[in-house]
Formats: structure tokens, sequence, C-alpha cells
């Protein structure tokens, strides 16, 4: 990597560490707004200058600017920044230790010279590749997964999910389909129907494919895994995903609890 304040330029690098999720992303830059993380603004304008600033709250627009994001800067500005806005620049900041960095397009707040507004990245970098919590849907609550496939004559079809996270999920190839998915490859008209909830329409890209029988095992040959992460995962969708992950991590650690207890007071 650069200079931990400088921003990446190789793409290679950039793609590896990509933020997709829309309600990732936001829930990382409300984080650094309240951590108060000095930000460093790279102005893209040939200039070769930066600003330094904290982020002020998310999730509050501008009424004037529409902008979600509202930056203070710390350092004085360049006497002709205001005249020069609105300006493209890449904002960089170290969060608990890892660096981030996001594109946006500053523009001029005009309560405060001293502040600058932005809209939300639609692109986010978070330089240190974090797990997931992932569950496997209990009984109880299950997950279902449609997907349409050219070769089932365009009908949708339902596959058994093995597990799902707020990333992405894995789910069993069927076997009446000879076409395995290449990794890269993106799976489009997919809807996810969490528990009986409204289904979510969603877009996956798979990233491996594995197979978890030995080879000959079975009438039809082995069963593959696919394991896939969304892609532009609308807000609402994550946070349902969201919702679903953490309440079924919450039951199974109370089951864990109430085994322990049980096996505690058999003993």
């Amino acid at each position: 990597m650069t200079h931990p304040l400088a921003p990446e330029t190789h793409p290679e690098e950039l793609a590896s560490f990509a933020v997709d999720g829309a309600l990732e992303r936001l829930e990382l830059l409300r984080d650094i707004a309240t951590d108060r993380d000095p930000v460093n603004l790279h102005l893209r304008d040939g200039s070769a200058r930066g600003l330094v600033c904290t982020l002020l709250p998310v999730g509050t627009e501008d009424e004037q600017t529409g902008a979600a994001l509202g930056f203070e800067l710390t350092v004085a500005a360049p006497p002709d920044l205001l005249q020069r806005l609105p300006l493209p620049a890449t904002a960089v900041t170290i969060h608990r230790d890892v660096k981030v960095q996001f594109d946006l397009l500053l523009r001029a707040d005009a309560r405060s010279p001293e502040l600058l507004r932005a809209e939300l990245p639609q692109a986010l970098w978070h330089f240190q590749r974090r797990q997931a919590f992932r569950i496997e849907p209990p009984p109880a609550s299950p997950v279902r997964l449609s997907i349409r496939y050219p070769t089932a004559k365009d009908t949708s079809r339902s596959v058994k999910v093995i597990d799902i996270s707020v990333n992405g999920v894995a789910f069993l190839w069927p076997r009446w389909d000879d076409r395995l998915p290449e990794p890269g490859e993106r799976l489009g008209e997919v809807r996810l129907d969490l528990a009986g909830q409204m289904p979510l329409a969603c877009t996956l890209e798979v990233s491996v494919v594995a197979p978890i029988e030995a080879a000959g095992s079975g009438v039809d040959g082995p069963r593959h895994k696919v394991g896939c992460r969304f892609v532009n995962l609308p807000l609402a969708a994550g946070r349902a995903i969201q919702v679903y992950v953490n309440a079924a991590q919450i039951r199974a650690r109370a089951r864990l609890a109430r085994d322990r207890k049980r096996n505690s007071a058999s003993s």
C-alpha cells in the first residue's frame, strides 16, 4: 500500500476491498463520524492540495444541497476554495486502525465557509477483509432463494440455502442444471424470502463454486455449493437481512446458554 493517508489508485487493490452494500457503507460512515476520525480530502483538480476535516453526524440532508454528508474543516482551506467548488475529491481516513477511502463531489455549505457538503458515496473501500457472521437458517425460520434459470425454460426455481450473512449467501446448485456458474458471474432476477417476509429482489455475484460430495457419489454425481456476495443491495433489503441474521444469532446464543446450563445441572 501507499502512505497511510494517501489514496490507493491501483484498480486491482481497490476491487479486493470494496464495500458494496449501501447499509454497510452508511454504518461505516456513521462510525467514522461518531469517532471523529480526521479525514483527509484529496482534491482531484490537479493542484495536489488536500484538506483536513472531520465528518459530521451522518443522516441529515442539507436543506439547500440535499447532500447527506457534512465535513467540518479543522485546517484553514485555500482562500479560493469556495470559488472553485464543486470539486471532485477522494476522502481517506484511518478508522479503528483500518484505512477507509471513498470518492465524492465536494459542495459549499451556505452556513459557513468551514463546512463542506457531499452526497453519500456510491463506492467505498475498507482496506481490511472482514468476515461477516454467517448462519445456517433454522427450520423454524427458513430462508428461500429463487433463481431464474435460462436452462429451465425461463422459470424460477427454488434452491436450498446453506448459509446467509449480510454480505452474501451460499446455496446448493440444482442437479437438474448441468451448467455450473463461473466465479465472477452475476445472477440476476434472484428473490430472497426471509422466513415468510416480503420477498427481496437482489443480484448475486458468484465468489466460489465447490463440490460438497466426493466425485461419483450419488446417482447424478457430486453436489456443488455456490457462494455468492450481494451486489448493490438496496438499503432496505440489507437492513432486513441484518435483522434476520442478528435475530438468528441471538436465538443461537440463547440455545447454547440453555444447553450449557442443562449440562452443568446434570453433571
